[in-house]
C-alpha cells in the first residue's frame, strides 16, 4: 500500500488531514521514515477538487504539472506523477488538460496598473486592478480571496530572531544611527516612498551586505537588531507554496489561482535588483504596493527573497518595534561579478 507524507506536500489543509490520519510509517516516495503519512488512494479525494476548472485537451498538461500551479507538492519533489498514478489508476497517465478559465488576468492588469502609477496617473489611478482590488473593501467577493491569501502568508517573528542591517562606511557607526534615517532626510526605496523611511533588514549578514553593492575594499558596518515583541510579516517568499488553495471552495479556484500568479508577481517585482539610474520610477509600483500592506491590520512588515544571496529581506514599517543590540565593521576582501548577454 502506498504511502504520502507530510514532507511531500505544502499544502497546509492537506497536512492539517494528514495529520489527523494518525498513520505513522515510512513514505513510498520521498522515503523519509516515521512520519505522519496518509494512504495515497485515500488521497485522491482530497485531490479531486484540483479537476475544476479542467478540460481534457492534446495539448494540455498532465495533471501532476497542473497541481504545480496551485503548489500542492514540494517543488524538490520528483515523485508527483507517481503520487497521482497511486492515486488515480494508470489511466490518468494518458490524459491531459487545459484550464477553461484565464489564468494571468490579474498579473496583465498589475503590469498595466505599474504603467499608469509610473507615467500616467500617480495619485488616483484609474486601473481596473485598483478599483477592484486595492481600494476595495473585504466584502467584495473576489477581493475577500485575496485577503484570504494574505492571511495564509502571515508570519510571526519574535525577539529571539535576529536580523541584520548594513551600511557602507570607513569608519564605524554608532550603533543609535544604524536605524532608519530622519524622515526629513530620508529618500524612496524600493519600498518606502521619500519621506516616509522603512526598517530594511536580512536575516543573515551575507545578504545584508550584498543588499548595499559594495566594492572590492569597501568597509561595511553591521548592525544586528531583534524586535521588541512578537510581530507579524507578510511572508512573499513563495507564495504559491505557502498558500493552500485546497482550503477554498471549488468554485473559487479559478480566483484563487489568479491570485497567486499575481502574489508571485509581486514578489518578484519586490526582489528584482533595479539600476540606480532608474530605481525612482521602477520603485514607485513596490512602493505603492507596501503602503498597501502597510494598510492591512496586523502587518508590521513584510519579506521576501534577496536576488542577491540564498537569504530573505524585511521591510518592517516601524524601525521603534526593533532594537540594535551590537555593530561591527567588515571590509569586502572579494567581489565576483556574473554576466550574461541581453
Amino acid at each position: 500500500m502506498p504511502n504520502c507524507c507530510v514532507k511531500c506536500i505544502s499544502d497546509s489543509a492537506l497536512l492539517t488531514k494528514i495529520h489527523q490520519e494518525e498513520n505513522v510509517t515510512r513514505c513510498t516516495y520521498c522515503l523519509t521514515r516515521r512520519v505522519h503519512c496518509i494512504d495515497t488512494t485515500k488521497l485522491a479525494e482530497k485531490l479531486e477538487i484540483f479537476f475544476y476548472g479542467l478540460v481534457e485537451d492534446a495539448g494540455g498538461k498532465k495533471f501532476s504539472e497542473i497541481l504545480d500551479y496551485y503548489g500542492v507538492f514540494e517543488q524538490s519533489l520528483e515523485k508527483v506523477e507517481h503520487i497521482v498514478q497511486d492515486a488515480f489508476g494508470e489511466e490518468i497517465l494518458d490524459k491531459t488538460f487545459s484550464f477553461n478559465f484565464e489564468l494571468d488576468g490579474f498579473k496583465v492588469q498589475w503590469a498595466d496598473f505599474k504603467e499608469e502609477i509610473k507615467h500616467g496617473n500617480r495619485f488616483f489611478p484609474r486601473g481596473i486592478i485598483y478599483s477592484s482590488l486595492f481600494s476595495s473593501s473585504k466584502a467584495n467577493v473576489d477581493a475577500a480571496v485575496f485577503f484570504q491569501l494574505l492571511e495564509q502568508l502571515k508570519t510571526q517573528v519574535y525577539p529571539q530572531d535576529a536580523f541584520y542591517r548594513a551600511r557602507i562606511s570607513d569608519s564605524m557607526i554608532d550603533l543609535s544611527k544604524m536605524g532608519c534615517p530622519p524622515k526629513e532626510i530620508a529618500t524612496g526605496g524600493r519600498a518606502n516612498p521619500v519621506g516616509i523611511p522603512y526598517l530594511y533588514l536580512s536575516d543573515n549578514i551575507e545578504t545584508c551586505i550584498a543588499e548595499v553593492r559594495p566594492s572590492n575594499t569597501s568597509k561595511v558596518v553591521v548592525a544586528k537588531f531583534s524586535p521588541i515583541k512578537e510581530l507579524v510579516v507578510l511572508d512573499l517568499t513563495s507564495p504559491r507554496k505557502l498558500c493552500s488553495a485546497s482550503s477554498f471552495e471549488e468554485e473559487q479556484l479559478s480566483i484563487v489561482l489568479n491570485y497567486l500568479n499575481l502574489l508571485e508577481q509581486l514578489s518578484l517585482d519586490l526582489s528584482r535588483p533595479v539600476s540606480k539610474e532608474s530605481s525612482q520610477l521602477e520603485y514607485i509600483p513596490t512602493q505603492f504596493l507596501c503602503e498597501f500592506i502597510k494598510s492591512v491590520p496586523d502587518f508590521s512588515g513584510l519579506m521576501f527573497k534577496s536576488s542577491f544571496s540564498v537569504g530573505n529581506n524585511y521591510v518592517f514599517f516601524n524601525d521603534g518595534d526593533l532594537q540594535a543590540h551590537d555593530a561591527c565593521q567588515h571590509e569586502v576582501y572579494e567581489t565576483r561579478h556574473r554576466t550574461r548577454l541581453v
